[in-house]
């Protein structure tokens, strides 16, 4: 999926996604992202794939945060 929206609610449930990094898309938080972040962004920003890298990667559904915080890394900056 582009990003988790459709996961929402499912707290403390464990996806795995086959995916290619890219900086495609606008996200928001460091390590922990909102869920209409793009994922492929997200999994290059937090460094577990380098874009146009294809790796499975696997996330955690958590409850909404009361905030994010931005950063960059990896070459993506977030927003918070």
């Amino acid at each position: 999926p582009g990003n988790l929206v459709g996961y929402r609610g499912n707290i403390n449930q464990t996806y795995s996604f086959l995916l290619t990094g890219a900086i495609s898309g606008t996200i928001w938080g460091t390590t922990i992202y909102t869920d209409d972040s793009s994922l492929v962004t997200a999994a290059v920003h937090s460094g577990f794939v380098q874009v146009g890298q294809v790796v499975v990667v696997t996330i955690i559904i958590l409850a909404g945060q009361s905030s994010y915080t931005s950063s960059t890394q990896n070459g993506v900056t977030s927003a918070g």
